[in-house]
């Protein structure tokens, strides 16, 4: 999370000196060509429009870097909001865990199993044997009252994602 909210803020600091130096640039280039037409004596209408079609210009340009700081606002927002989630979501397994009194050993497999990886693949990350890894699935399934993996997972989505609506129902 504090490497999205560095990233973040590294990203607004350079979305604000763009818009700023592109604003300025702007300006500048619009004042330096309003002079020359005021010189060249072009005529009121022109110079009128000018000025009119400048501000509309500098006018949207605003609107979109306050739009867009709005969204960046709102995407931190989401982040904070996803991270709250996953920190909830853990703290309700691990809760259940305890429940199962299992093993911290048992915790990693499991782990590793809501996650979605294969044996071979927990043995390799545990730096354990893939035998070993089994016998510690079937210790979990017999500890949870599970027959499978499916079984195993599907309790916590439903865990998880169930509402007080879906309770009551």
């Amino acid at each position: 999370m504090k490497l999205f909210s560095r990233d973040l803020e590294q990203s607004n600091r350079r979305l604000k000196f763009g818009f700023w130096a592109f604003f300025v640039t702007g300006a500048l280039f619009s004042a330096y060509d309003l002079f020359v037409d005021i010189r060249a004596d072009v005529g009121i209408v022109h110079i009128s429009l000018q000025i009119f079609m400048s501000l509309i210009l500098f006018a949207q340009m605003l609107f979109l870097f306050v739009n867009l700081v709005i969204v960046r606002v709102r995407i931190q927002a989401l982040g904070q909001s996803i991270q709250l989630f996953k920190t909830k979501t853990r703290a309700v397994i691990e809760r259940q865990f305890r429940t199962w009194q299992l093993s911290e050993a048992e915790k990693k497999v499991a782990f590793f199993i809501l996650r979605g990886y294969d044996f071979g693949q927990i043995a390799d990350f545990l730096e354990k044997g893939e035998r070993t890894v089994r016998a510690q699935a079937i210790a979990i399934y017999r500890k949870t009252g599970f027959r499978s993996r499916a079984e195993f997972t599907g309790f916590f989505v439903e865990t998880i994602l169930m509402t007080d609506e879906d309770e009551t129902s």
